[in-house]
């Protein structure tokens, strides 16, 4: 079982569903059980044998993804594959980055200057504040983490006018420290030359200049920085519910057809929370399953099964969204399909269509540090005259930490 584990308060799994024309593909952690409805007797029957040696239809989890080849028989071919991303918050929400695909930035930008700034590390959340505008989290106090600073400067004029004399200066807050050390830092540019100096003991700044930039060209300045220690040697962010700044803001000095303008950027706040955000842990059964169906005939399975938990008391909430019969793709041709939310086998006033899976369907999942919540999807199939060949459909299941949010209360 794959477990994943998110201090986040929404995550997304996005279930393809794929049909194609193919043999099997060799799966890792074997056959799932597939039933079929017997239209004498009126009872669904398992089909024997469990596996790829059935010639009626068999599933298998964990597919692998390549290496398919055409066979002689007419199957039809269900792939259905689990991804999860992070997903939009909502006000004062925390959401995570990090853990999978890019992490989540927060950008400012006004004129010709845009500042982004991402994490380094995987303990920084993103929230919003009372005004709506996003800041970073962290769990609590005495923190270490790493951010990186990119300043894009963009010429967008259309005419033949080129920026000349540009500088970009900022200051770096007194907890911060540019990685790298006296005679290498961690600061590049794309253009021009970057002078990184102390004006005191307690602070960072860097001076960008020496480059010009035609119509429609860009330039940009990366910087790493850290969270450094104080004189005591404790690690900064000591005190909680407190907002800090990692920059004042920044400033783009330039000349345009001989005349001076400046901008002036938005600095970047951390909140760091006296109560850290809730995590919680979803253990799946499979990463992905791949069935094959060759007669015409109803069939179902339990494609996937799933176990919550949560580092403190919380509740969340599962959602469906975007699921539909499997399309075909090429022609208008459709296979039915139906799902049951249960952890037992389903019954007959179980299944239910996509359609109201993802408007009429929730579950309310209360899990804490000492006890878990499971839940089972089961998908069934009707198949009768369709052509064989690839069949589609997408669809989302949201997962929402719906409590235990720490909230700010400014001064």
């Amino acid at each position: 079982m794959y477990k994943v584990c998110l201090p986040i308060k929404v995550i997304i799994l996005g279930l393809a569903i794929i049909g194609v024309i193919c043999s099997p593909l060799y799966a890792e952690f074997g056959y799932k059980d597939v039933y079929q409805y017997d239209e004498k007797t009126e009872k669904w029957v398992l089909l024997e044998p469990v596996g790829e040696a059935n010639d009626t239809a068999y599933m298998i989890t964990d597919y692998a993804g390549t290496g398919a080849e055409g066979n002689s028989g007419s199957w039809f071919s269900v792939k259905s594959t689990l991804s999860i991303v992070p997903a939009p918050m909502h006000t004062k929400e925390v959401r995570a980055f990090g853990i999978f695909g890019e992490p989540d930035s927060i950008v400012h930008s006004n004129g010709p200057l845009t500042i982004t700034v991402k994490p380094l590390t995987d303990n920084i959340g993103i929230g919003q504040n009372d005004d709506g505008e996003d800041w970073f989290v962290l769990p609590g106090t005495r923190n270490y983490a790493e951010w990186q600073f990119v300043y894009t400067v963009t010429n967008p004029s259309d005419a033949s006018v080129e920026m000349k004399d540009i500088t970009v200066e900022d200051n770096f807050s007194a907890e911060l420290e540019v990685k790298g050390s006296e005679d290498a830092w961690l600061a590049s540019a794309t253009q021009g030359n970057v002078l990184i100096y102390r004006p005191n003991e307690k602070q960072f700044r860097f001076l960008w200049d020496g480059f010009s930039l035609k119509p429609g060209e860009s330039a940009s300045l990366t910087i790493d920085v850290k969270l450094g220690k104080n004189p005591a040697g404790k690690q900064h962010y000591g005190d909680c519910n407190k907002v800090y700044k990692l920059n004042s803001g920044g400033v783009l000095k330039f000349k345009l057809n001989g005349k001076q303008q400046s901008y002036d950027g938005d600095s970047f706040e951390v909140w760091v929370p006296c109560t850290p955000p809730s995590s919680f842990c979803i253990s799946l059964s499979a990463t992905g399953t791949e069935w094959y169906v060759r007669k015409p005939g109803d069939y179902y399975t339990k494609m996937l099964e799933g176990e919550v938990s949560a580092s403190g008391d919380a509740t969340i909430a599962v959602t469906f969204s975007n699921f539909d019969n499997l399309r075909s793709i090429g022609n208008s041709q459709t296979i039915p399909v139906f799902y049951a939310i249960k952890d037992e086998e389903p019954g007959t006033s179980d299944w239910i269509r996509p359609q109201d899976l993802n408007k009429d369907v929730s579950l309310e999942l209360r899990v804490s540090a000492h006890n878990t919540s499971s839940w089972g999807m089961w998908q069934r199939v009707i198949l009768g005259t369709q052509s064989p060949g690839m069949y589609a459909n997408v669809g989302v299941i949201t997962f929402t930490l719906v409590n235990s949010q720490p909230a700010y209360v400014g001064n």
